[in-house]
């Protein structure tokens, strides 16, 4: 009897070891960073950020530059699971992050959410997709895209337009519009010969677009239209300094709604041209 005790020790061990090889174990945990499989039956993975915010400053900026990589990888299709977004939407979430790598900080856990959700069926390629299209305009949301200072810029006025010559400013840019006085039009047939500064004799009416103090029939006027869409319409004649109030673009035209009777002094076989500067002040 007592030799027979380690035989069948010997004989039940290896059924025991495949036994609980055969389960899943309840307690094991998920992996805290990196590519975690979420559904064992497809393989479908998705990539967990780490917590960068406990890494030193330069680890953090390599474990960021990876996580970029991986997830827009997947975005493009690169790890052959299903998941192929357009090269549009990767694209446009990609320079964002790469501009601003902290941005993944907030980004990366919402997608592993999101990821998971798709490769556990509930949710669509589709409804993540459409996340990802909307991170652009939510992470630059507030930030200025760009601004034409501190170069300068020079262009002609074309009497017969609209809104023109348009350029980027971000808040608080103070800018100086210059418009050259020596130069002369008219905007009616027979009329007197004006400069930026408008016909003074004739006060802004109703329709034009803009009726503030200071806006003439013929004035040169700015626009300024914020990221946000407020809109701003002002006076410029031959040059005025503004201060931006917010991220946005700058165009001018003259004040006026009927360009037909239009038309620049002629002198010496020379047509005149009016100038338009924008400049750091």
């Amino acid at each position: 009897m007592h030799m027979r005790k380690p035989l069948t020790l010997l004989v039940l061990l290896p059924a025991v070891a495949l036994s609980v090889a055969g389960k899943k174990d309840k307690g094991a945990k998920e992996p805290e960073s990196g590519w975690v499989v979420v559904n064992a039956e497809t393989g479908g993975s998705c990539y967990k950020t780490p917590d960068f915010k406990s890494m030193p400053e330069g680890p953090g900026r390599l474990a960021r530059a990876a996580a970029i990589g991986e997830i827009i990888g997947q975005w493009n299709g690169q790890r052959s699971d299903g998941v192929q977004f357009s090269e549009q939407t990767a694209n446009n979430v990609e320079t964002v992050l790469l501009g601003d790598p902290d941005d993944v900080d907030v980004m990366g856990p919402e997608n592993y959410d999101w990821c998971k959700k798709v490769m556990s069926g509930k949710a669509t390629a589709s409804d993540w997709e459409s996340w990802a299209s909307g991170q652009k305009a939510r992470l630059t949301k507030g930030e200025c895209k760009g601004s034409l200072l501190p170069q300068t810029m020079y262009d002609y006025l074309d009497i017969g337009a609209g809104w023109q010559i348009p350029a980027p400013f971000c808040k608080d840019d103070e800018i100086v519009i210059e418009v050259s006085p020596k130069d002369y039009f008219r905007i009616e047939k027979g009329g007197p010969w004006i400069n930026a500064a408008g016909d003074t004799s004739q006060p802004a009416k109703s329709g034009l677009p803009c009726t503030l103090e200071g806006c003439y029939k013929g004035t040169v006027i700015m626009r300024f239209v914020s990221d946000e869409g407020m809109e701003i319409i002002e006076p410029v004649g031959t040059g005025r300094v503004w201060k931006a109030p917010a991220h946005g673009v700058i165009t001018v035209m003259i004040n006026d709604n009927d360009f037909n009777e239009n038309e620049w002094k002629v002198e010496a076989g020379m047509q005149h041209h009016a100038s338009v500067g924008y400049s750091p002040k």
